[in-house]
């Protein structure tokens, strides 16, 4: 762009926003291009796709995509799927877990797979909702019986707890894949607990006050603000141990080229944002705790990752791995 009859050096104006279409790249262009021509400017747009032997101008918004070429001349893309059920109460807005779906699609591309992803609202595998409306219930569960893995997100409050435990208990009978992350994790923990260690009633003090509350509230937590129960900022998880696939994938990554985790050599200590489910602090509680994770280790052959701030799980478990072939993780902590 120049102004007419001046001597100066073309300038450029670049507006980029990757491949993602409708978030006003177009607008803003020619927006800009309009307010310099006010000015005198004489401007032309030109479009830019990293295409080759494409004319990027004639592209359709649902073309929009990187197309990487190989040596021989072919295109590298993605041909084997996989599908990933993100089993959460605010599926309505996908935007709600952002950060998840960032993270689901750095893994897809990393292992080289084209992920799709199913939102399925948790109230939907609920047993109020296949009496309510069963063409949706009976919808939910094709789906999430379709996934490859499944994810159980953050979040709060007791609506759709049910359904999360419902489809945490179907990934664990049927050798699916799961990840539980923050009230993911306490979910699994209620799973778990009802289903093989046989507490019938077990639940979270959060939404019952029951006899076996196998997870409890943070004694230091403000009962009357949402969110309260949770320790936020950086925090330290200690691994208890060296045989877990958390540590085996911490290590890979701390010395992989594509790695982008920040630990030190031995790969025992990794710096965490969210809490831990805490224990109270009184003697019976710790005793009933001890016995409980005495049971999850020993009988059913589960792994304690590791405790926050201290190097045991008595102030804290930030973490549970199941040993089996299937990969089974419940986290209290995001890695940053």
């Amino acid at each position: 762009m120049f102004r007419h009859n001046s001597s100066s050096t073309m300038k450029y104006v670049l507006v980029t926003g990757g491949v993602i279409s409708g978030i006003g790249k177009g607008i803003i262009a020619s927006s800009i291009g309009t307010i310099l021509r006010s000015h005198g400017f004489r401007v032309t747009s030109i479009k830019i796709d990293p295409y080759i032997n494409i004319d990027a101008g004639t592209f359709s918004p649902y073309e929009h995509g990187e197309v990487f070429v190989l040596d021989d001349g072919g295109m590298e893309r993605q041909l084997e799927e996989v599908i990933i059920a993100l089993v959460g109460k605010y599926t309505a807005l996908e935007d709600a877990y952002a950060s998840v779906l960032k993270a689901l699609t750095h893994a897809a591309l990393f292992c080289n797979r084209k992920l799709k992803v199913l939102f399925i609202h948790a109230t939907d595998l609920e047993a109020n909702t296949q009496k309510d409306d069963p063409v949706k219930y009976h919808e939910a569960w094709q789906q999430l019986c379709s996934a490859h893995g499944v994810l159980v997100p953050g979040g709060f409050g007791s609506r759709g707890i049910e359904g999360k435990i419902a489809a945490i208990e179907w990934a664990r009978t049927q050798s699916k894949p799961f990840l539980g992350i923050c009230l993911g994790l306490q979910c699994a923990v209620i799973e778990f607990a009802r289903h093989v260690l046989q507490y019938k009633d077990a639940n979270s003090s959060e939404f019952d006050k029951c006899e076996h509350q196998v997870v409890i509230e943070m004694p230091e937590h403000n009962p009357g603000i949402m969110g309260a129960t949770m320790r936020l900022g950086r925090r330290t998880t200690h691994f208890v141990t060296d045989d877990s696939i958390v540590i085996q994938i911490t290590q890979s990554l701390a010395t992989s080229d594509k790695g982008i985790l920040a630990v030190d050599e031995s790969a025992d200590v990794i710096e965490t944002r969210f809490s831990p489910v805490n224990m109270e602090n009184n003697e019976e509680n710790r005793r009933y705790y001890r016995q409980l994770l005495f049971r999850i280790t020993v009988d059913i052959g589960m792994v304690i990752l590791g405790g926050t701030d201290n190097e045991t799980t008595t102030q804290g478990l930030d973490g549970l791995e199941e040993r089996c072939r299937e990969y089974k993780l419940g986290a209290q902590f995001a890695q940053w």
